[in-house]
């Protein structure tokens, strides 16, 4: 698999996780592959039973065989966490050594990690949809250029097989995107919400005080240059609470855009589940006939139709914000 080039958002480090989980993949497909071929020499099936979907149902076909041919998608996904875990790991590791360097009392601890966590939780499930799309794209290139491969050959028997092979994983990986996106949620946003209401609450009370204070400190009986100190003070203290407010709001828009961006992944659903049919179709007709661009035509608009997911921007919550949205200052 030729190794993907980094974008300008994306540091090598990252990158370099994501071939491996690219190139991991490739092996698990790679033996899949083998599998179902022997699995057609052996057993009088049809090319559709040959899907994992079918397969791991199918009781003409010996146990172990379809368990662990019908494992394929559980294991893609397996290699996908542990890439995204990696990344985001890296990514958080320089922010959690910060906060551990600070000097903070239990409770204030225990905030910043709740804060911290659910925003890591964020991050993790957003970054997974990157590099499961990510590694899908690849894939989808490697298809293509195994097919022109096929086009060109003189057997015509391998050639077909080949096709068939690949059709075959064209619907496999439809169908786990698929399935990945059906069951996708973003992990810690409900959290970061319980955090924020907490925190606007809070300003809230403290806001009414200061109020409260200005109000005291406005009454005639109190001495002018006490009135003026603490008027002075009572401002500057609805400054800050002013700034907390806006660092809030400004950190939750960012976390609602992410939410609104990935919302748009459902309407890729109708186009990605015909793709999958249209794999299903093809590996009929290939029972009958040797057809050969049909399947590297549609690979072409799968590879389109997938770009606009990897447009999710991801950013990490840093040390010094987590100190501004808590109060740290």
């Amino acid at each position: 698999m030729t190794p993907q080039k980094a974008s300008k958002s994306e540091d090598y480090v990252e990158l370099a996780e994501k071939n491996a989980g690219s190139r991991a993949v490739e092996h698990l497909i790679d033996w899949h592959l083998f599998q179902i071929m022997e699995i057609r020499e052996q057993y009088p099936l049809d090319d559709l039973d040959l899907l994992s979907i079918d397969l791991r149902d199918n009781h003409n076909v010996k146990k172990s065989v379809r368990k662990e041919v019908g494992r394929l998608q559980e294991k893609v996904r397996l290699v996908i966490d542990a890439v995204t875990r990696r990344i985001a790991d890296r990514k958080y590791h320089s922010t959690e050594q910060a906060i551990e360097g600070m000097k903070l009392s239990k409770n204030e601890r225990t905030k910043f990690n709740e804060l911290l966590n659910s925003d890591k939780n964020v991050h993790i499930s957003c970054q997974s949809l990157k590099v499961a799309v990510d590694v899908f794209l690849e894939l989808n290139k490697r298809i293509i250029r195994k097919i022109e491969e096929s086009e060109a050959s003189s057997d015509k028997q391998a050639a077909r097989r080949m096709i068939l092979g690949n059709a075959i994983i064209v619907y496999e990986l439809l169908d786990f995107i698929i399935t990945y996106i059906e069951s996708f949620k973003i992990a810690g946003i409900e959290e970061i919400n319980e955090i924020y209401a907490s925190a606007c609450r809070e300003n809230r009370r403290l806001l009414e005080k200061e109020n409260e204070r200005e109000k005291r400190a406005n009454s005639e009986q109190i001495i002018a240059e006490v009135r003026d100190q603490i008027l002075t003070d009572v401002n500057g203290r609805k400054e800050v609470i002013s700034k907390l407010s806006q660092e809030w709001d400004a950190y939750i828009r960012t976390i609602n855009e992410k939410k609104e961006k990935t919302a748009t992944i459902d309407e890729n659903l109708p186009s990605l589940k015909l793709m999958r049919d249209n794999a299903k179709g093809q590996i009929e007709v290939l029972q009958a006939a040797l057809v050969l661009g049909i399947v590297k035509t549609n690979l072409g608009a799968i590879q389109s139709s997938m770009e606009a997911l990897q447009k999710i921007e991801l950013v990490t919550l840093s040390p010094d914000r987590i100190r501004i949205l808590l109060g740290d200052t």
